[in-house]
């Protein structure tokens, strides 16, 4: 397996990031083209999660190129009675650049981002995925989550 560092990026690291991010949005698009479309999230946006108190953005690095990230941030239940108050990480993206993919680097975005919820105290990380997206499933399972609900839709 080749060595990879993952650690937390910096603000130096918006364009890459945003490189990662441009080619997850492609695949998503090419998954679900009536949900989404090929796009790259705003620097500003991501500056946010790189600096904010409540989120992480960590960077995978291998013999000095840059070829994924995770973001994750902090999220609370929803004050609604029915629901059980917890404090938990969403892990809004994890990417791979395609050229480095099924090497084991995913799984360590994913670790890094689980140490982080950890750290922190949080009940779970939670995530979305697209169920055209059979990879990433299949990942996510070997990482021990599992599905809590389904969401529905209907066109009009």
């Amino acid at each position: 397996m080749r060595e990879v560092t993952i650690r937390l990026a910096g603000l130096d690291d918006i364009q890459v990031i945003s490189d990662l991010c441009r080619q997850l949005f492609t695949e998503m698009a090419t998954l679900q083209p009536d949900n989404f479309i090929s796009a790259r999230p705003a620097a500003e946006e991501l500056e946010k999660f790189i600096t904010g108190e409540q989120s992480a953005v960590f960077l995978a690095e291998s013999n000095g190129l840059k070829i994924g990230a995770a973001i994750v941030l902090e999220q609370h239940t929803p004050p609604y009675p029915m629901l059980a108050q917890r404090k938990f990480a969403f892990l809004i993206d994890l990417v791979v650049d395609q050229a480095h993919r099924r090497q084991g680097i995913g799984q360590q975005l994913l670790s890094r981002a689980k140490e982080w919820a950890k750290e922190r105290g949080l009940s779970y990380l939670t995530l979305n995925v697209l169920p055209e997206n059979a990879a990433a499933i299949a990942l996510y399972a070997r990482e021990g989550f599992f599905v809590q609900q389904h969401t529905m839709h209907h066109r009009m």
